[in-house]
């Protein structure tokens, strides 16, 4: 899955682009969806069971019926896992030096922001996203809109990579590395 989701970038990418930060989501991202499918598909399985060893009202299922709902019910819980975990398998984000695109609908699409449309970028780390590594960043764009990545990995290797491109300014020495000092507007000027 991420070698078409590689070959559909590379195709959308212009001649002498390069890509500056490259990142699949967190796969904590699928701890919900892993623990959703479980519980639906062992709750299905049980109450197949259940309904094959006790019944409602005295009317029991057939020895192949209980077979076929708790199949019934591991596949559903299986299937309801297989969508976050393609859409986790083909969700892309890419940061180049003009652009930032995501991947979307299981990698058939890519969404991009040019970089001089971004106007802010915020970025946030829950208290499992300490533990675990990974971070959610919202970019505002001109426009108004906020565009929130979820479980992006090496948060604040993007907020870098993502600073340096889309504010220049800051290059400067204004507030990279901490040499504020460097230039200073409330300092005041020596007399002459």
């Amino acid at each position: 899955m991420l070698g078409y989701v590689a070959n559909t970038i590379r195709k959308n990418l212009l001649p002498g682009e390069k890509p500056l930060y490259i990142a699949v989501q967190s796969p904590y991202r699928l701890l919900p969806a892993a623990f959703i499918s479980s519980v639906l598909g062992v709750g299905l399985s049980f109450g197949a069971w259940w309904l094959g060893q006790y019944g409602i009202q005295g009317h029991m299922l057939k020895p192949g019926m209980e077979a076929l709902g708790m199949i019934m019910g591991l596949c559903t819980g299986v299937f309801a896992f297989a969508s976050p975990y393609i859409s986790y398998m083909t969700k892309v984000i890419v940061l180049t030096p003009r652009r930032l695109m995501v991947t979307s609908q299981y990698g058939f699409n890519i969404n991009e922001v040019p970089l001089y449309g971004i106007r802010d970028v915020n970025m946030s780390r829950p208290m499992s996203g300490l533990i675990f590594g990974y971070g959610h960043v919202s970019v505002k764009t001109g426009d108004g809109q906020t565009i929130v990545f979820r479980y992006v990995p090496r948060t604040t290797e993007f907020m870098q990579a993502i600073s340096q491109v889309a504010f220049p300014q800051m290059n400067n020495g204004l507030a990279v590395g901490g040499v504020y000092a460097s230039y200073n507007p409330n300092q005041s000027r020596p007399r002459n």
